[in-house]
């Protein structure tokens, strides 16, 4: 399950990209590399925030709830 953070449109198309400019010989490999670990590894903290932010939601609603 948590490959998947790693297929989405975004990380694709970019790292897609860089391997493009990685063959032009615009960007060096370790360059290219690099910024890719930086956005898969940024896709996963956003999970993360983005889980704990609709866990706060989803219970701020259940005590809105409970008290109606």
């Amino acid at each position: 399950m948590r490959g998947l953070w790693l297929l989405n449109a975004g990380t694709v198309s970019i790292a897609v990209f860089l391997h493009t400019m990685r063959f032009k010989k615009l960007l060096p490999p370790r360059v290219t590399f690099s910024c890719y670990l930086i956005m898969a590894y940024a896709s996963f903290s956003g999970a993360y925030v983005v889980h704990t932010q609709i866990t706060l939601c989803s219970l701020k609603c259940a005590s809105f709830f409970a008290k109606n």
